[in-house]
């Protein structure tokens, strides 16, 4: 009943409707960032508050100070602030100055520079906790600015991608080492140095370790590049897909492997995992090459039964089974 006009219209309404919804639900959106390490802002007030005294920290000029860097919750800020001065490492510890003065100074502007100053600072508050009394890690930071503004970047955009730099500050540290350089890699390159890495590798506990370690690593290489506007929106999502193609097909040989090696009859063991009628199928956003940051793996188990080696649902079950628990 509807005429071509008022049904598109309708149309319209329904769909910023659902969109509203999806912007009240999640906090970050997929995003394309064009120029996302901003210039370092407010040095005069950003040296007033990394320069204040514990109990200058409470006062009303700190918070207006912190406000007028675009803090929603300067208060918050001043006692995070006040939570680092405390201890004795660390660019904003009491006493602080010279190259150490210049990097809390840096830290709090690339903060307030970025997308949300307030979840920046939070983040880095824990990271800097989890980095603890180590001074080289500091100096990193402290000789590379742009690296510190890429850092506060990313905690200012990515909640997911902020969790993996706090669990494991370290990642970082080797990204940085290595450079970082390759923007996008194929999945055959990813297959290559998750195979370098498993080589010498025989216990299976670690095995399934280092395919771990290497995800999180190429997650957040692929994050530092998308976040620092060097790749595209486009190359971000297939990568993060492939990764998760490979890191499927490893931790599939990983759980197989036991049940392959475990003896069923005298002399026999069962076939590779590519003769066998087993088969996992992407669906989702993994199945359309789509995949997102922190994005669930939409995926069903396909498999026919052999009677040759008498494998049953029950066997196959049980792949699939340790497949989940592990990659979850």
């Amino acid at each position: 009943g509807y005429s071509r006009a008022s049904f598109c219209e309708r149309v319209l309404a329904c769909r910023e409707t659902v969109r509203s919804i999806f912007e009240r639900l999640f906090s970050s959106e997929e995003r394309a960032s064009t120029n996302p390490t901003l210039v370092d802002q407010g040095g005069d007030v950003v040296d007033l508050v990394v320069r204040a005294d514990r109990k200058q920290l409470q006062a009303a000029g700190v918070r207006n100070a912190l406000e007028t860097l675009g803090f929603r919750r300067p208060r918050q800020v001043a006692g995070q602030v006040h939570v680092l001065r405390e201890k004795r490492w660390g660019p904003f510890r009491e006493g602080a100055w010279g190259r150490d003065l210049e990097l809390a100074q840096r830290i709090l502007s690339n903060a307030a520079a970025s997308p949300d100053p307030d979840q920046a600072f939070s983040h880095f508050t824990r990271f800097a906790q989890a980095v603890g009394e180590r001074p080289g890690y500091w100096s990193m930071l402290g000789g590379n600015p742009h690296t510190t503004r890429l850092l506060l970047q990313v905690f200012g955009s990515s909640p997911y991608l902020s969790a993996a730099l706090i669990a494991d500050p370290n990642v970082f540290e080797r990204l940085l080492g290595v450079g970082t350089v390759a923007v996008e890699k194929g999945k055959a390159r990813l297959e290559e140095e998750l195979r370098a890495r498993l080589a010498d590798v025989t216990d299976p506990a670690h095995r399934v370790g280092v395919i771990r370690r290497f995800h999180r690593e190429e997650t957040l290489r692929v994050g530092l590049h998308e976040t620092g506007g060097a790749a595209r929106i486009e190359q971000t999502l297939s990568q993060l897909s492939y990764l998760a193609e490979v890191v499927i097909n490893a931790v599939l040989l990983e759980v197989y492997e036991p049940l392959r090696t475990r003896r069923r009859r005298p002399g026999s063991v069962l076939p590779p995992l590519s003769e066998i009628g087993f088969c996992v199928v992407a669906m989702g956003k993994l199945g359309g090459g789509e995949l997102g940051f922190g994005s669930d793996l939409d995926i069903v188990f396909v498999y026919e039964e052999d009677r040759q080696w008498k494998l049953e649902h029950t066997f196959y079950a049980r792949i699939a089974q340790r497949l989940i628990r592990t990659l979850s």
